[in-house]
């Protein structure tokens, strides 16, 4: 490749310890406990992300904790430790525990007919934690085999071929802060619960499946991640409940998959129920993503589509579903970014119906949002649409296109962005009547997404390809358009606190993001290394947060 990639990960498998490929996974599992199991691999994953921390511990420092926790024997130690340390190669991290690896065991463990709970079963010697070990090792071979490149990528090795091969473990690296994206969700059950279509239909929701009211069923998934069952913190992952509970029931109800990389089994319920009144919390992110994304998807298929008679109706309904939560979607990031950028002197800040501009049809949107300092000119849109998961894990360019490269970028903006920047001289004195028209202007091209694998390394740099491809044959001295930045909602909810003490500081984090002239980064990346997590919290958000939980 002509351009510097980003540090990557080596995941370790089965062969590089024992130099053959296992024969059967749940052959290493025989003679264990289904609910110890569970709770051991529960309690790793827990290890990765507690529930106190925004981040996934990727250290190489937690990867050898894990491997002395498995490994009873020293001799076994010292001997996985050695192959583990063979493989730092430039700037590659070897790693054997993954989220990905975690949560592919728990959904293959919970639907096993193979495996079953044994009364007071407890690890007794050192060969049952090593088969153990073995079991999570050939776990990691499956997830390998699923990011095999194919034969385009091999040809040639681009960042846009290598990219979908890396999403279906990419994208677990990605984070969910539990607090924005819980109030997130609370502002989009909200909104749904004042369309007329969905309010009565909402309530019915929650009630069935989870014997609640939508705020309660919010306010609960909140203290599950606030909990913790016992002093010993190892166990801040398994709830105790001495009696039935609708809610916890339902969140362990088990969905079987035969796609297991797709996780969705765990995704609908990411609580797993072991021996009679405990309840372990298999993934807090995907607890999290209950409140929102998971969120969408249940309520379509377990509650709107069964209203639907035919295909036609599904579809009409789906349209109309993701319409209402595209409304959301704008109106939710134009508040945002309207709280960052009022208190912006000698600025103009507008958003929507306030760039309406004529045209032969009586009107359209020049974009989203739009920012104006001086020569300094954000034109930005706003696209709340999703990757299916067929597009997102079948691993190879064509999966991810299906539709045709040029639909793929139309469909998440990128050519409304262009269209946007090639008509602003021409539209932009329409509504900004301060436009410095016959001046140099500096154009920052920007995208909003609600698609979380858009996070991933490689995304943003793919995207700016794109819209550089779009923009060969402008030529404008005038104009200096620089290359466009991919942001997720998340990133203006981690960067709210900071760009509202001071909005200026906006064109430093531009400047620092596109640095490297070569390769364009995520921009949760910049925004890590410029804001301090404790730096994160808006004025005023803890009691607008603290509002839906009373």
């Amino acid at each position: 490749m002509s351009r510097l990639a980003p540090k990557a990960t080596v995941i370790l498998e089965y062969s590089s310890f024992f130099n053959e490929d296992p024969t059967s996974r749940i052959s290493f599992l025989e003679g264990l406990s289904k609910d110890a199991i569970l709770f051991e691999l529960a309690y790793l994953n827990y290890l990765l992300k507690p529930k106190n921390q925004t981040q996934f511990d990727h250290s190489f420092e937690t990867q050898i904790k894990i491997l002395r926790y498995l490994l009873k024997s020293d001799l076994h130690f010292k001997s996985c430790f050695r192959v583990l340390t063979t493989h730092f190669v430039g700037l590659a991290i070897p790693a054997i525990f993954h989220r990905g690896t975690f949560l592919f065991a728990m959904e293959e463990v919970t639907q096993s007919q193979e495996i079953l709970p044994i009364d007071d079963f407890e690890f007794e010697n050192a060969d049952q934690w090593e088969n153990l070990f073995k079991y999570i090792l050939a776990v990691n071979s499956e997830l390998i085999k699923i990011g095999d490149s194919s034969e385009e990528t091999l040809k040639n090795p681009s960042f846009e071929n290598l990219n979908p091969a890396l999403l279906p473990i990419n994208e677990l690296s990605i984070e969910s802060n539990p607090v924005f994206t819980i109030y997130r969700g609370f502002l989009l059950i909200e909104y749904f619960s004042k369309v007329e279509k969905y309010s009565k239909k909402l309530i019915q929701y929650f009630k069935n499946n989870y014997g609640c009211l939508p705020n309660e069923f919010l306010q609960r998934v909140q203290r599950v991640l606030m909990h913790e069952s016992y002093e010993d913190k190892k166990f801040g992952f398994c709830y105790p409940s001495k009696e039935i509970d609708s809610f916890l029931e339902a969140l362990s109800e088990r969905t079987k998959n035969k796609d297991l990389y797709k996780f969705i089994g765990i995704r609908k319920s990411p609580l797993i129920k072991v021996n009679d009144n405990d309840y372990l919390l298999s993934d807090s992110v995907f607890l999290v993503e209950k409140c929102y994304s998971q969120f969408i998807n249940d309520f379509w298929f377990d509650c709107l589509k069964e209203g639907c008679k035919d295909r036609s109706e599904q579809d009409k309904a789906i349209e109309e579903l993701g319409g209402h939560f595209g409304r959301f979607f704008e109106q939710y990031c134009c508040g945002i970014l309207s709280r960052i950028f009022k208190e912006y002197r000698h600025s103009i800040f507008l958003t929507l119906n306030q760039l309406i501009t004529p045209d032969s049809k009586g009107g359209s949107e020049f974009s989203d949002f739009y920012f104006r300092y001086n020569n300094k000119i954000i034109v930005g849109q706003i696209k709340g649409g999703s990757v299916n998961d067929n597009s997102k894990y079948g691993g190879d360019i064509e999966d991810l296109y299906k539709l045709g490269r040029d639909e793929f970028f139309d469909r998440f903006g990128v050519d409304q962005v262009y269209n946007s920047v090639s008509n602003l001289l021409e539209k932009a004195p329409l509504f900004d009547k301060g436009f410095p028209v016959g001046k140099q202007i500096h154009v920052f091209p920007l995208l909003v997404v609600n698609e979380k694998v858009f996070q991933t390394a490689l995304f943003a740099d793919v995207f700016s390809d794109r819209f550089e491809e779009l923009t060969k044959g402008l030529i404008n001295k005038k104009v200096c358009v620089k290359r466009m930045l991919l942001t997720h909602v998340s990133d203006w909810e981690n960067s709210e606190a900071y760009l509202t003490e001071s909005p200026k500081r906006i064109w430093g984090m531009f400047d620092n993001h596109f640095r490297d002239k070569k390769f364009v980064p995520a921009f949760s990346n910049t925004i890590n290394k410029l804001i301090p997590s404790h730096r994160r919290i808006p004025y005023g958000f803890a009691e607008r947060f603290l509002k839906f939980l009373r």
